[in-house]
């Protein structure tokens, strides 16, 4: 665990500093890494988390089983970048490729938050589609 920065904090409703647990984790496909995805946890809700394997399972799985946590809705924003180097590393692309970074807040069916992330996906293993409804 370690102390949440201010913009961490305030995303999760918590106080400043509060103590939050970081995981994260590369995902492949193929063994060809395609993502790069960084959560973030308010430690007070999922103590031990940052001991537990988390290579080949399923972390909404994880949450209900262990932590009796239900995500109910995520926030998500996604966008179009350039690959910093670190990830370009991660991804195995050149620093400056095109990525798509998709932010997330996710909350239970009370509006707690449970968690906020940030996934890296490789521009050219990504695509996203989505079915828009007029009310």
């Amino acid at each position: 665990a370690r102390p949440a920065s201010f913009e961490e904090a305030e995303a999760m409703g918590l106080s400043p500093a509060a103590e939050i647990v970081e995981i994260e984790r590369v995902r492949t496909l193929d063994g060809l890494p395609t993502a790069v995805q960084t959560l973030c946890f308010p430690a007070r809700l999922v103590p031990g988390l940052e001991r537990v394997g988390l290579e080949d399972v399923s972390l909404y799985e994880l949450l209900y089983s262990t932590y009796e946590i239900k995500p109910a809705r995520c926030d998500y924003t996604l966008q179009a970048e350039r690959a910093e180097i670190l990830v370009a590393q991660h991804l195995e692309i050149d620093e400056g490729a095109p990525v798509l970074v998709g932010r997330e807040r996710t909350v239970d069916g009370d509006e707690r938050v449970i968690c906020v992330g940030r996934i890296v996906h490789r521009g050219d293993a990504y695509r996203f589609t989505a079915s828009l409804y007029r009310f």
